[in-house]
């Protein structure tokens, strides 16, 4: 007999001993037989059911169903965290995350990339006053304040009246020890990270791009202080920006170039003159490093396209 036969009769002979070994159920707990259950058998009833009633506060779960001998809205008022998973279009935001947010009454931070929570729900959370004018069929307000950041204008119908725009650059103190730390985090927010040899290009338009801001922030009046500004700066040539960097009056070569150009060029030129001190080891001073190996080279063209390709949303 070969070792897998005789292997195998040994786990024959160990199941049928476990199988002796294992009691049966005694009669009276065998299950009824399906013919003689009812459909509600082992169901919560109306009176269990009550403690899940739907209340200010609670998170919405859905509607009782009427087998259960009642009908109310059932909630879950709890301070621990909700997870919901469902796979795609499986209802969850119109079942759930669009329920909770009509009713939910207080404050809510919702991440929305298609806008359409922002949609359905915004005029039903705000106020009565705001939804004036706006056409909406909604006559229930919540009263909450509504700011919706949409800078890819996602929202559609009344909701567009709570539309608002940030500034982060408003947020940076510059001559703060954190202030540096800031602009970076705001370059590497705006651009897109890429793999592979062409990681150095990313990098570099993210330096280039914070000691831009950092230029902006130091020489520039405050109501220049903004990324389509900072994005304005960048576009012009490199030649241009290396200046505003350094913070290098105008010359004449300059002046001579300026009045060959129209209209807004003419008057971005005319803003660079220098309104302040760039620091020789900050940001700016980076940049300047960097677009000094790179002007007159072909790196410089796959710079600029890094830069206009992730700074085109603004």
């Amino acid at each position: 007999m070969s070792d897998f036969a005789g292997k195998f009769l040994q786990w024959v002979q160990v199941g049928v001993v476990l199988k002796n070994m294992i009691p049966r159920s005694p009669p009276e707990f065998q299950p009824p037989p399906l013919e003689n259950t009812h459909p509600m058998e082992g169901m919560a009833n109306e009176e269990e059911l009550k403690q899940y009633r739907h209340q200010a506060g609670a998170f919405y779960l859905g509607g009782i169903h009427p087998d259960h001998g009642a009908q109310f809205e059932a909630g879950i008022k709890d301070d621990r965290h909700i997870f919901i998973v469902a796979g795609n279009a499986a209802g969850k935001g119109r079942s759930l995350i669009v329920q909770n947010a009509i009713r939910w009454q207080g404050g809510l931070v919702c991440l929305d990339p298609k806008g359409e929570l922002a949609s359905i729900t915004a005029i039903r959370r705000g106020t009565e006053e705001a939804a004036k004018g706006t056409g909406t069929s909604v006559r229930q307000f919540l009263g909450q304040k509504i700011a919706i950041l949409d800078p890819f204008n996602e929202t559609v119908g009344a909701a567009k009246a709570y539309q608002v725009r940030y500034n982060p650059l408003s947020d940076i103190d510059i001559h703060s020890e954190d202030g540096q730390g800031q602009i970076k985090k705001i370059a590497a927010a705006c651009i897109v990270p890429e793999e592979g040899k062409n990681s150095f290009f990313s990098e570099s338009a993210e330096t280039i791009l914070a000691g831009t801001i950092e230029a902006v922030l130091l020489t520039y009046p405050k109501e220049k202080h903004t990324l389509s500004f900072v994005r304005k700066t960048l576009l012009h040539s490199f030649d241009d920006l290396l200046e505003i960097l350094q913070d290098i009056p105008l010359d004449s070569e300059l002046r001579e170039f300026k009045d060959t150009i129209d209209g807004e060029e003419k008057d971005f030129i005319e803003e660079k003159k220098p309104r302040g001190r760039i620091p020789d080891d900050g940001l700016a001073a980076e940049a300047v490093g960097m677009l000094g190996d790179v002007i007159g080279t072909d790196e410089a063209g796959a710079f600029k396209t890094t830069l206009s390709r992730n700074l085109k949303w603004l």
